[in-house]
């Protein structure tokens, strides 16, 4: 029943014309499902017929392409030929049949197959007649490309030859066709698993000219049109190579070694692609696989420079050695890759690009040009299309590798591999960019896009900078003036050192050299002063000890370990003489002075094993401790971070103890691990022995070296494998650089690992680690011993007091200085260690002595009535009233000779 809306007037009450409205609802809703039912029937059955004519349409062509097929196969055995190249609108024909019906199976696979042999046979014959394609058979063309590379065998009817002309007619087609191989690349890269033996195959049959350059080009243009802040996130194109690298290096078959060469030698990669993508490489796995590949390729056969005056072997060093120092847990046999890879980089690389094939010379201009760049250049704003900073950062890197593995000779005797002279002047101007980035653009955050590049360049210089420091304060090369920045206040870096600015902790932490030593030894001692606020202050405890003048490294031991968390604190020494009885005095501070430097002349002893001398008598771990006098497993152990207490209090307290260390133990107290170069402070017969292994032009394996070095232990001969398995490894050409380093490393940090350890703990339990290191390592025993050799008599004069009646102009006082001066150096150590428990002057000389040096008058009425006396404590000497020099002088010997005690001075 239709209803009118006239009708809904007429009569009724509010409730019928509500129900006729609800049913004229209905009925329309009702309506309107029904035609959307007989809609989707429609759709369904023409759907259905769509469907049925597609497969009578695909089963049509398939039987077209099978018979046209034959009819070719017929014809080629009828004229006996192997080959018949046939036109290309024949081809393109068979090829949209192909299309048309090609489902993926393994019968439609060998037909792909066989047309690709018909498209192989004609690009041979008539390669130009495939150039003049339309769009809808570039399209075709592109749709075999894809079928050929997602190929898969799954029947045993098609054999690897047949499998390959699949990938032949995609070489074929990409040599012919440019727009072909910029979609083979850009359409492909994520998609290409290598797996079983077709995609070997491919990589077999894909040359350079169509995969590699196109991705090397891709990386380049995309590194010029997108800013390098966001390049990472927006260069979706580079971080997929970098996911293609991957599964390259993950197949079992090896991978294309030229498009590792092509994508590694892109100019700093890691600016080009995302961080996360590029430190893939750093798993063990993938960074063997790599270096592998790179042994492999061809040097010779290489890319155009990318820039200007630096090759692309360059290039490929500096991204090698990125990921190198990223990657963790190294093998053996990975070390002697890289090294094996960066030695064949490092010559191949043309003298162009690096001076003696060694080490690149960034800069394309004179370095005289590179002095006048760096006066204002502004290295934290750097930016990697600026091709004088990618060539700065890349020597940096390299340069920096090279110093490791470069011995003294080459350096400084064959100025390999640039002259001295262009070293310091690389240093002065290096020095006064760098000053700039970390004082005068210190507020920019690290973090920041812009200048995450620039940070990049910083941190590259730095390293460089240090490593050309450390080796110039072992042998130097230029002036200690060269390392000082002249325009850096040493004042008001020490103060914001102090208030822990930032800028000020990043420069002293990475550039210390750049302030003079006086001045790092003020801030040192200002730092100590700092902590000694919170640990000395009139509030803290004061610890008194007991000590036996005859059992003073047993006592030290024993009572110094109960308080070993506490030795910040203040200590009161009493020494107990031979007959048990307490010595007369009061500790001020001198026999506290003197007790430390009779502990620590007994601890660094011989006698007790813990110490060696090298040839120059200068102190080392011994790395036989535990076999010497604290035998026990652990006692020499404790015992080394006992000594390391002994030192670290010594420094604490500005004592200057007495022993001299060797420069390796030194460098390995500040940076933990020493290299080649150190070991002629250790043994130089051992290193000249290795040097002349290093130059050997003949077969080394005739030498019957291995992988072992022998080691004495108590008179026995021992036999120690430097690798697993060591003794069975023959030392040889190709092995023999890695085999010095490896000896190297044994002498200088393996054998006396735990000993440095416990003796670093110990010390920092009182010293800051990074306190020290704002010296390098002679500073350092400086900062211990204080200058050696005979005193400044006219810096103690200069900083002399007088009391009791004494003055400058007294002729006793000028008969002391007289007699100081002609004492020999032991005599002079004597006299400081009798009037300040100290026997070598301060490291910043006796300006810095506290108390102040000070000559008291003591009267007497006869020669023979007093001796010369001393208070230690406050650095006093008590000198009588002497009728001539020669008396005085005399007596002076007597009393600095005796070594006496306290109560006997």
């Amino acid at each position: 029943m239709f209803l009118r809306d006239n009708e809904l007037t007429r009569g009724g009450g509010r409730q019928d014309r509500a129900r006729v409205l609800q049913l004229a609802k209905q009925q329309r809703e009702a309506r309107g499902r029904r035609k959307e039912e007989t809609e989707a029937a429609k759709k369904l059955q023409a759907f259905v017929r769509g469907r049925l004519s597609a497969r009578r349409l695909r089963n049509q062509n398939r039987a077209d392409f099978d018979q046209k097929l034959g009819d070719i196969s017929k014809l080629k055995t009828i004229l006996q030929l192997s080959t018949m190249p046939l036109p290309y609108e024949a081809l393109f024909e068979l090829l949209r049949l192909l299309l048309s019906f090609y489902t993926g199976d393994a019968a439609d696979s060998e037909r792909q197959l066989h047309l690709s042999a018909l498209f192989v046979d004609s690009l041979k014959a008539a390669p130009e007649g495939i150039k003049e394609e339309t769009t809808q058979k570039s399209w075709q063309l592109r749709r075999l490309v894809d079928l050929c590379l997602q190929c898969r065998v799954a029947t045993c009817s098609i054999v690897e030859t047949d499998a390959a002309v699949g990938f032949s007619v995609v070489r074929l087609l990409t040599e012919t066709l440019p727009d072909l191989k910029q979609y083979l690349l850009s359409e492909h890269l994520i998609l290409w698993h290598p797996q079983q033996q077709m995609v070997k195959m491919l990589y077999v049959e894909m040359p350079r000219a169509s995969v590699t350059q196109i991705a090397r080009q891709g990386l380049v243009s995309a590194r010029g049109q997108v800013p390098i802040s966001s390049l990472a996130s927006e260069s979706p194109f580079c971080n997929a190579l970098m996911d293609f690298m991957v599964h390259l290096l993950k197949t079992p078959y090896g991978i294309l070694e030229a498009f590792v060469m092509e994508v590694f030698s892109v100019p700093l990669l890691n600016q080009v692609v995302a961080a996360d993508y590029l430190l893939q490489f750093t798993d063990l796995c993938l960074w063997d696989s790599l270096l592998r590949a790179g042994l492999r390729l061809s040097v010779f056969d290489l890319p155009a420079s990318p820039v200007n005056g630096i090759a692309s072997e360059a290039w490929f060093l500096g991204n090698i050695l990125w990921i190198s120092e990223r990657v963790e847990g190294k093998s053996d046999s990975i070390v002697l890759n890289e090294v094996h890879l960066i030695t064949k980089l490092l010559q191949a690389v043309p003298p162009t690009t690096y001076a003696a094939s060694g080490v690149a010379v960034a800069w394309t201009k004179e370095t005289r040009d590179f002095e006048d760049f760096t006066k204002n250049v502004d290295l934290i704003h750097a930016r990697s299309s600026d091709a004088y900073m990618c060539m700065l950062a890349l020597f940096c890197m390299a340069h920096s590798h090279l110093l490791v593995v470069m011995d003294d000779e080459e350096m400084y005797e064959l100025e390999y591999p640039l002259p001295l002279r262009q070293i310091e002047r690389i240093v002065l101007a290096l020095k006064r960019a760098l000053h700039d980035a970390y004082w005068t653009h210190a507020n920019l955050a690290p973090s920041t896009d812009s200048v995450a590049f620039g940070v990049f360049v910083v941190d590259m210089a730095t390293r460089l900078m240090r490593l050309l420091y450390n080796r110039c304060s072992r042998q130097p090369f230029t002036n200690v003036t060269s390392w000082i920045s002249a325009d850096l206040d040493s004042n008001q870096l020490i103060e914001e050192v102090l208030q822990n600015t930032p800028r000020a902790n990043k420069l002293i932490q990475s550039m210390p050299y750049l302030v003079p030593f006086p001045d790092r030894v003020k801030l040192f001692q200002r730092l100590i002063q700092a902590d000694k606020a919170i640990h000395q202050s009139e509030n803290c405890s004061v610890y008194r000890i007991r000590i036996h003048r005859g059992a003073i490294l047993e006592d030290g031991l024993r009572k110094l370990n109960r308080i070993r968390t506490n030795l910040k604190k203040r200590i009161n020494v009493v020494f107990v003489n031979s007959a048990g009885r307490e010595e007369v005095g009061i500790d001020a501070g001198g026999l506290f002075k003197e007790f430390w430097l009779d502990l620590s002349t007994l601890a660094f002893d011989l006698q007790y094993g813990l110490f060696l001398t090298t040839h120059d008598q200068l102190l080392y771990p011994n790395p036989n401790s535990a076999s010497g006098h604290f035998s026990r497993e652990g006692d020499h152990l404790t015992l080394f971070q006992f000594v390391g207490r002994i030192l670290g209090k010594a420094l604490y307290e500005g004592i200057v103890v007495q022993p001299k260390f060797a420069h390796f133990f030194l460098s390995k107290l500040l940076h933990s691990f020493n290299q080649l170069n150190e070991l002629p402070s250790l043994d130089p017969e051992i290193y000249k022995n290795l040097m002349f292994l290093k130059s050997y032009e003949g077969n080394v394996e005739d030498l019957g070296l291995t992988h072992t070095v022998v080691k004495e232990v108590f008179g026995e001969q021992k036999e120690i494998e430097i690798i697993p398995g060591g003794g069975d490894v023959p030392v040889t050409n190709r092995n023999k650089t890695r085999y010095i380093h490896l000896v190297a490393n044994y002498y200088l940090n393996t054998q006396i690992r735990e000993q440095c350890s416990a003796f670093r703990m110990g010390l920092s339990d009182l010293i800051d680690p990074r306190w020290l290191q704002m010296f390098n390592e002679p500073e350092l025993q400086v900062l211990i011993s204080g200058k050696s050799g005979k005193i400044d008599v006219d810096d103690l004069k200069a900083n002399a007091r007088y009391a009791g009646g004494y003055y400058a102009l007294d002729k006793r006082v000028a008969w002391l200085w007289q007699a100081l001066a002609s004492f020999t150096p032991s005599e002079q150590a004597s006299f400081l260690r009798f009037t300040t428990s100290c026997q070598r002057a301060p490291s910043l000389g006796f300006s810095s002595l506290t108390p102040q040096f000070c000559v008291q008058k003591i009267p007497i009425r006869s020669d023979d009535e007093l001796l010369p006396s001393s208070s230690t404590c406050f650095n006093t000497l008590k000198l009588p009233t002497y009728s001539s020099y020669k008396v005085l002088r005399a007596k002076l010997l007597t009393s600095i000779s005796s070594g006496a005690g306290f109560e006997m001075t």
